[in-house]
């Protein structure tokens, strides 16, 4: 994807700017630099194609989007929560002292935080299978779940793409 021109959704282009392309990407689970080796650990969830990169020698690992924060409150249209989890899961159970995130500064207790992601995410699945196992329709399910969670103005500066709504509709598609 990243050797060819990547089509941004408008408030993508709005808050990152016009991706460049990329012509030599690593062709193995790894790549080097003078000092340390990476390795590339795929972590479907937050998109299909998302990557984390372990510096195991030194504890680093590079989380990319998978962590965010604890208790997140939005997803994208084309987020899994299921997904998610168990790429946090792949996570959890590496050897690393320190997470950087793009989004967060390094984490003080990054192990405990991932757990408190993943806690937060099957509490949500949680509640949403109790509502489903009531005999609630689709709709029904989405309102009462949603309750005080929506930001309507990220929702609406994403065009509807990014919506605690999504986080909620994950969990429906499993159930359906």
């Amino acid at each position: 994807m990243l050797r060819q021109k990547i089509k941004l959704k408008p408030y993508e282009h709005y808050m990152w700017g016009a991706l460049d392309t990329v012509q030599v990407l690593p062709q193995e689970n790894y790549f080097t630099t003078e000092n340390y080796r990476f390795e590339i650990i795929h972590t479907p969830g937050h998109s299909h194609d998302h990557v984390i990169f372990w510096e195991k020698n030194q504890g680093w690992l590079f989380s990319g989007d998978m962590y965010l924060g604890a208790r997140i409150k939005y997803f994208r249209s084309d987020e899994d929560i299921y997904q998610t989890i168990a790429s946090l899961k792949t996570i959890a159970a590496l050897d690393f002292a320190s997470l950087f995130c793009g989004h967060n500064p390094q984490l003080v207790e990054p192990r405990k935080a991932i757990q408190r992601k993943i806690d937060h995410l099957e509490n949500i699945i949680g509640h949403v299978q109790r509502l489903h196992d009531s005999g609630l329709s689709r709709r029904e399910i989405v309102r009462r779940a949603m309750k005080g969670r929506e930001s309507w103005l990220v929702r609406m500066m994403t065009l509807g793409d990014v919506s605690y709504r999504h986080m909620i509709l994950s969990v429906l598609q499993r159930l359906a």
